[in-house]
């Protein structure tokens, strides 16, 4: 069993990256299908964020395994495991690139956001506690478009609501 795993603990972390990164392709792949029709930079942050959290909700059976680690996955962007994973990151990071925003920085916006909304949808979709999903939906959405907004597009635009 130990063949191609060091140990224990490498067994769980490539459990919780290989969880993590398909759960992460099955954002992206929501993401992907909407991607034509947004037109500005709040309408794709938005249906990034909305599509990620209804994921957390619809697979909670997933988030059960991956717990708070589904940023796990981001520890090897952007080197990918498969094609399907870069090809729709790619795509998804040309999105928001439509709109000014240097592909660098906003990985490293989108990894804090992935682990940010991961961490309180755990809590919120697990436990129901220190809030329940529908208390906490609403301000997280801000709060994950207001750290993408700290680096407005080049355009000047800036995320109204």
């Amino acid at each position: 069993f130990y063949l191609y795993f060091k140990d224990k603990s490498d067994l769980i972390e490539q459990l919780l990256f290989f969880k993590s990164a398909e759960s992460m392709k099955a954002v992206m792949r929501r993401m992907h299908e909407q991607a034509g029709a947004l037109t500005d930079m709040n309408a794709c942050a938005r249906a990034f964020i909305t599509v990620y959290i209804d994921f957390l909700i619809d697979q909670k059976d997933v988030l059960v395994v991956i717990d708070k680690n589904i940023s796990a996955c981001m520890r090897y962007f952007p080197n990918f495991y498969d094609e399907e994973a870069k090809t729709l990151y790619t795509d998804i990071m040309n999105v928001f690139s439509r709109f000014g925003f240097d592909p660098e920085k906003l990985q490293k916006k989108i990894y804090i956001i992935i682990d940010m909304i991961g961490a309180v949808c755990s809590d919120a979709i697990l436990f129901g506690h220190p809030y329940s999903i529908e208390d906490v939906r609403e301000p997280l959405t801000e709060a994950a478009i207001s750290i993408l907004a700290g680096d407005p597009p080049a355009a000047g635009g800036i995320l109204n609501a």
